[in-house]
């Protein structure tokens, strides 16, 4: 009999056999475990960070996609712009668009590990701002961005970006271009220099941005091009400023642009900031250059996200969308060495990052720490430093530069002497957004050529001042509140030379009524206040008092604080402001006075003169202020500068010099420059001059051979009728000036002639066909040109410029009463032009020939 199945499975329980496999299934168990923990930690993250790698080719496959559809759709705009019969300048409307697919996750392995990683697209039309400039602002945008972010859990964060016709590769703090842009162009000419070509890439659309793993896209469109006037940039030469994400890249793009045109290093400059976001290139050398072609594109952009992406608004409030406009101050601008300026931010929009440059040579100063936006800097050299800011927020970029703002000198602070009369340093106010809250109010309130206007003889003030005529007065209104200020000599004075006991406060000002509280504080005393009821508005007044009985130590304690409160329509004005120390028991030391002196080497000759100026003054002068030409206009604040004049005329050169007391001294000397006569040959004549004109002289002529049967002119004689001529080919035509041209105008090419109105005789062959006024000319081919036109310019007194193959030799505004001549005059060589228009008012003449001035 067989054992029942319970027992049976009971005594297999109870049996070794059972032991042995249950151990050998856990056993089994165990290997399988370590087996698949193995894979998951020696296997996975490798085959993961492979696909994630395998992933941002793909997003690089596709942003190259991107990038070609918009260089499609802009050349497709070009082709449809350059098809319309009036050859408009600007193409809109167009309804072509592209679509391209963004894969926003990878790096998914099925079964052992189907988690992706992810990444996020941004579209942003207030970034990649350009600035263009060619001797004024010319062109100011947001080009644009589309940005693809990745999130990958193994493979390195890296981001492409799509900006002005460039693809970018970034990663970690380095970035590089993957697909170059058709932004900068140069085309060298026939005449050596090189014509410029800037293309802008504008992505309008909505700002956003999708994040997630599912598949997204960005739909593109045509929407506008526009080609710019062509600018010519030869006097000015050109510059633009990129603010991008990825300056080094742009940078180095510039660069290999330039070495690829074959520009000379000392021509251009490239500077980029990384921590400021910035690149520019300065093309300086304007007579390189020729025009500057200027197309911008518009492309509009709309993200289009998978059914999981989450879209985000990044742009934030509106309070926040707008780019910072940044503002600064120094707490005092000029000293000696060592000296330490303290630097406010007074920026609006709520910058996030700042970026000072204090114009010594130091690195930038770069925080994103609000505590340390503001900070000291202390100058080791003398010198004159132009400092800048720059802020940035999520929105943009601006900067400030004030030039040749800090003043720095050598030596020591000198000594306020005693017995003369000194304007205040230094102002401050306790009210950082009423008066006095920069430094301008210092410059509204010092007047060095004041500090003597008012002298111990001059007698009885009121009758002196109501002749007053103020120079440059401060104003402040009281419906904005009263007016509290501090005026001092911190940081320009250590001392006194002397130990004062009294001292004088003279204030020159006008007024409506005031309420009763005015407070004048002088040295911690109090002072008689202004009477409050006694002025009008009308009449200036000076204030003139003297506080006897002190015992100041220290220049600190030398402080005036005016404090006035009124209410209504009421204002002040404040035109001079000084005081003087003085002890009676004791005389003022008497300072060293400096002596200006100089010698000009040569002092006479022929123009044009070239001078050398060399400093003889006495004493120890700080400054030198040069007026070569006697126009009352600063030429040069070198010691020993050199001066070239241009023009004959007896002139008188002045050096006035200062030292560190702000004594000054003038001398004068007369430079004598003498006519020159000058005559030669151009192929590239510039003529230009305003006021009284001259004239083309009768029986001057040109003659050519017709080469196109379509030539013809159309004149009108002077009988008032009008007729047209249709030209032979391969006849000889000659045009003769009939009687004395006061008024005319031509273009014209070595190959065709499109304008030339002049009263002339028009023969054929030497047969006279007709004459009159020419009012229409076509001739679209010729050759075997002669030329003996004239132009006889009897005076160049003003307005009157003269370049010949590239030099000035008039420039404007010269003081010759002189002749020009011009003859031989024809279309200048190389692809060259003439062009004439003259009247009694006006002349610019573009020719070859010969000229004769003087």
């Amino acid at each position: 009999m067989s054992p029942k199945p319970a027992n049976s499975i009971n005594a297999f329980l109870k049996s070794e056999t059972s032991t042995t496999v249950a151990l050998a299934a856990v056993l089994l168990l165990a290997i399988l475990f370590s087996v698949f923990t193995i894979i998951q930690v020696e296997y996975v993250p490798e085959w993961k960070e492979e696909a994630e790698y395998a992933h941002m080719n793909e997003v690089l496959g596709e942003m190259s996609q991107l990038k070609s559809g918009i260089d499609s759709l802009s050349v497709f705009m070009k082709t449809v712009n350059m098809s319309h019969t009036n050859r408009s300048k600007s193409l809109t409307g167009s309804e072509s668009s592209i679509s391209v697919p963004i894969s926003m996750g990878g790096g998914e392995l099925p079964i052992i590990g189907s988690l992706k990683s992810g990444g996020a697209l941004r579209l942003k039309n207030n970034w990649g701002r350009l600035e263009l400039f060619t001797g004024k602002a010319l062109l100011d945008l947001d080009c644009g961005s589309v940005t693809y972010h990745s999130q990958n859990n193994y493979y390195i964060d890296q981001s492409f970006c799509y900006e002005n016709g460039a693809l970018i590769l970034s990663q970690e703090e380095s970035s590089v271009m993957k697909l170059n842009p058709s932004f900068l162009n140069f085309k060298k000419r026939k005449d050596g220099r090189r014509d410029v070509f800037l293309n802008t890439i504008n992505l309008t659309g909505k700002n956003e941005s999708f994040s997630g793993n599912l598949e997204s896209g960005i739909k593109l469109s045509a929407e506008k091009i526009e080609f710019k006037d062509p600018i010519n940039v030869t006097e000015t030469g050109f510059s633009f400023t990129l603010y991008t994400e990825y300056p080094t890249a742009w940078a180095n793009y510039l660069k290999a642009t330039a070495k690829k045109a074959e520009l000379r290093e000392e021509d251009y400059e490239i500077k980029g900031e990384p921590n400021l976001r910035f690149v520019s290139f300065d093309f300086k050398n304007g007579s390189a250059v020729q025009h500057l072609y200027v197309c911008d594109t518009r492309v509009g952009s709309e993200l289009q996200s998978g059914s999981q992406n989450t879209e985000i608004d990044f742009t934030g409030p509106e309070t926040t969308k707008k780019p910072p406009i940044a503002r600064f101050k120094a707490n005092k601008t000029s000293g000696f060495v060592p000296f330490t300026v303290r630097f406010t931010d007074l920026s609006e929009n709520a910058p996030a990052a700042w970026s000072w440059n204090f114009g010594d040579g130091s690195p930038w100063f770069n925080t994103t720490n609000p505590n340390k936006k503001n900070p000291s800097y202390t100058f080791k050299q003398a010198g004159t430093y132009t400092v800048s800011l720059r802020v940035r927020n999520a929105n943009g970029t601006d900067s400030k530069i004030k030039k040749n703002y800090i003043k720095v000198r050598e030596g020591k602070l000198p000594l306020l002497e005693l017995n003369r009369w000194y304007t205040f340093s230094h102002v401050t106010s306790p009210d950082l957004t009423g008066p006095g809250k920069d430094s301008e109010l210092i410059e509204k309130l010092r007047f060095p050529d004041k500090a003597t206007a008012f002298s111990e003889s001059s007698g009885n003030y009121d009758v002196f001042l109501p002749g007053y005529r103020k120079n440059n007065s401060f104003y402040h209104h009281f419906d904005k509140g009263g007016l509290e200020l501090n005026f001092d000599f911190a940081g320009y004075y250590s001392g006194f030379n002397g130990t004062p006991d009294s001292v004088s406060l003279r204030m020159v000002y006008k007024t409506d009524k005031l309420n009763n509280k005015n407070n004048l504080l002088l040295a911690g005393e109090k002072l008689e206040g202004l009477n409050p009821w006694d002025y009008s508005g009308k009449d200036w007044y000076l204030y003139n008092r003297t506080f006897k009985g002190l015992n100041l130590q220290e220049i600190s304690e030398l402080v005036f604080k005016l404090e006035l409160e009124a209410n209504g329509n009421k204002n002040i004005q404040i035109d001079y402001l000084a005081v003087c120390l003085r002890n009676e028991n004791e005389p003022a030391l008497e300072p060293d006075m400096p002596k200006a002196n100089f010698v000009a080497n040569p002092s006479s000759g022929p123009a044009p003169l070239t001078v050398s100026f060399t400093d003889t003054s006495e004493g120890a002068p700080i400054s030198w202020i040069w007026d070569f030409n006697g126009d009352g206009s600063q030429d040069s604040s070198k010691q020993n500068p050199v001066y070239t004049y241009n023009l004959a005329g007896d002139y008188t050169a002045k050096l006035s010099i200062e030292d560190s007391n702000h004594h000054s001294s003038l001398k004068t000397k007369k430079i004598s420059v003498e006519k020159r006569s000058e005559a030669g040959q151009g192929d590239h004549i510039v003529l230009r001059k305003e006021n009284k004109g001259g004239i083309m002289p009768s029986e001057a002529y040109i003659e050519f051979k017709n080469k196109d049967k379509d030539s013809y002119i159309i004149y009108q004689d002077y009988k008032k009728n009008k007729k047209r001529l249709n030209l032979k080919e391969n006849a000889w035509i000659k045009l003769v000036m009939d009687g004395v041209q006061i008024a005319g105008e031509a273009d014209m090419t070595d190959k065709t002639i499109t304008n030339y109105k002049f009263k002339v005789r028009i023969l054929c062959n030497g047969e006279e066909l007709g004459k009159g006024k020419i009012e229409t000319i076509w001739i679209g081919k010729y050759s075997d040109f002669n030329s003996n036109l004239s132009y006889n310019l009897p005076t160049y007194t003003s307005e009157t410029f003269l370049e010949v193959n590239g030099d000035e030799l008039i420039s404007s505004y010269p003081e010759n009463n002189a002749k020009i001549n011009l003859s031989n005059i024809r279309p200048y060589p190389n692809n060259g032009f003439l062009r004439i228009f003259f009247n009694p008012n006006y002349t610019e003449f573009k020719c070859k020939g010969t000229y004769e001035f003087s």
